[in-house]
């Protein structure tokens, strides 16, 4: 046997060539030594954001026993068993900093921040994002578009915990911009 290539890693700070992050819907992960089917599936790029071959800021692999995803939906459960939108939840660790450079805040009841995805992979900022509460009403991207054309509604809490219109809010980028 000759040798074989190892498979293409990437973890939080990689961007592919749209300006994509991990966890953003249509990121192309590396693909060195990837051919056939599965280079012609990747490069079309990844419904969820990532795969396999992602490793958060420890080293871990999605599956692994304390893996920090790049991103969460509406599935994930964390440490206390809560649920996103759910009174305390604590989302995973920005994975552009090391997990324990800053404490993770406890989120309000319906409360989301810059890491959450809704059900269309959308993100905070992204035209037709739909928040979390709003999803459980039924609400669609299209009801989005029109209702809260800046992608985000007064749930949202940016990286310093604050909400549309208080002293110093940063409103989220949508997918592409950094």
């Amino acid at each position: 046997a000759g040798f074989e290539p190892p498979e293409p890693l990437y973890g939080p700070h990689y961007v592919d060539r749209n300006g994509l992050r991990p966890g953003d819907v249509g990121f192309i992960p590396p693909l060195q030594g990837i051919t056939g089917e599965q280079l012609a599936l990747k490069t079309q790029g990844l419904p969820k954001g990532y795969d396999a071959e992602y490793r958060d800021l420890n080293g871990r692999a999605p599956g692994m026993p304390g893996f920090i995803p790049p991103c969460y939906d509406s599935a994930y459960v964390d440490v206390n068993g809560l649920l996103p939108g759910e009174q305390g939840f604590l989302p995973p660790p920005v994975p552009t900093v090391r997990p324990t450079a800053r404490g993770q805040r406890a989120l309000g009841a319906g409360t989301y921040d810059e890491q959450y995805r809704d059900a269309n992979g959308c993100k905070p900022g992204d035209k037709g994002f739909i928040p979390i509460v709003k999803a459980r009403l039924g609400k669609t991207w299209d009801d989005m578009a029109k209702q809260e054309p800046k992608g985000y509604d007064r749930s949202y809490r940016d990286a310093a915990g604050r909400a549309p219109g208080d002293e110093g809010f940063v409103a989220p980028k949508p997918t592409g911009y950094t």
